[in-house]
């Protein structure tokens, strides 16, 4: 086995960069609608810490958002 202070005259080799690739929108989709899905299903007796849990609220705070704008608050009342 291999001790960290017996290799000091080794150098690490480093490992290849991935190049960046697209995803197609019928990826994009698929992959979308597969997460949602996994996250409300997955809405149940979770931890107070559970990062699914949060994921869902971040994402039901914006799908949702457009049904809580109050379009009648600044409208002043006649005189």
């Amino acid at each position: 086995m291999s001790h960290p202070s017996s290799n000091l005259g080794t150098s690490r080799a480093e490992a290849p960069r991935l190049k960046p690739q697209r995803l197609g929108k019928a990826v994009k989709d698929e992959i979308l609608a597969e997460q949602l899905s996994y996250l409300l299903a997955h809405a149940g007796s979770c931890p107070e810490d559970c990062p699914d849990c949060a994921r869902l609220r971040m994402v039901e705070a914006v799908l949702l958002q457009p049904f809580r704008v109050d379009l009648y608050s600044r409208v002043s009342p006649a005189n």
